[in-house]
């Protein structure tokens, strides 16, 4: 299963969007073993980033939930990277079939 995520940079926010998302990734895998990886968006709209996670199914995700909501350093880069978007981000589950 994927979960992506999808944010918007703010106008000329981009560089620095993308650069506290691969802080994230980085945090993500030391940290919960979580594969990860962040793309820039070619085409479409300006300063979009996806970031594609990877997990064995949904249990997983919402085993992974109680864990990032106790992380305060989690919440800091949270934090960081909201200020750095144009609303929240768009979150997307993909099943193979």
């Amino acid at each position: 299963m994927k979960m992506i995520l999808t944010v918007t940079a703010k106008q000329g926010r981009a560089r620095d969007l993308m650069m506290a998302m691969k802080a994230g990734q980085d945090y993500m895998i030391s940290k919960f073993g979580v594969k990860e990886e962040v793309f820039m968006q070619m085409g479409g709209a300006a300063g979009t980033i996806c970031v594609i996670m990877d997990f064995q199914d949904m249990a997983a995700v919402q085993a992974m939930q109680p864990k990032l909501m106790a992380d305060d350093k989690y919440w800091e880069m949270v934090q960081k990277s909201a200020d750095l978007m144009v609303g929240p981000p768009t979150m997307t589950f993909l099943q193979p079939v």
